[in-house]
């Protein structure tokens, strides 16, 4: 497992998200709806800090090698915050890493929104991250077609 810090993009810099992605496939994981090519507005409009939403780059030894964000969630939701464009480099992968993220996104939920419960969304066809999850304490509480809703409370 790498040594990952975390840096505050602030202000929100988006291109610099889109430089993380090296191909198609690895930005629908981070957002299976999001446009290819990397369409710098629609990301924008989706991690909007005016809308409550924090977007944190993942470094290992100052290079950036990911991307996970944190928002506040809809009144309807169980959860207080949601997690969200979760993405780690190819080289990054399956080391034990997302518990790094994960860990530091709860402590961020906790620390400066007093949640007690986070929420997030997988694909089925993320098997790696649905473990991560999992590992993590998420549980699922629902699943329709492709997509997995899961909790934890904190």
């Amino acid at each position: 497992m790498s040594a990952l810090a975390f840096e505050h993009n602030q202000p929100l810099d988006v291109d610099a998200i889109g430089a993380l992605f090296e191909s198609e496939h690895d930005q629908h994981l981070a957002w299976p709806a999001a446009a290819w090519p990397f369409d710098p507005a629609q990301w924008f409009a989706a991690l909007d800090p005016a809308l409550s939403h924090r977007s944190y780059f993942v470094t290992d030894n100052g290079a950036r090698v990911g991307h996970i964000a944190l928002r506040t969630a809809p009144p309807d939701s169980p959860a207080d915050c949601l997690v969200s464009y979760v993405y780690l480099r190819a080289s990054h992968r399956g080391q034990g890493n997302a518990r790094a993220l994960l860990a530091f996104i709860e402590e961020i939920a906790v620390r400066d929104f007093d949640a007690h419960a986070l929420g997030l969304v997988v694909r089925t066809y993320n098997p790696i991250a649905l473990r991560s999850y999992e590992r993590a304490g998420f549980t699922e509480t629902a699943r329709q077609d492709t997509l997995i809703t899961m909790h934890k409370i904190l």
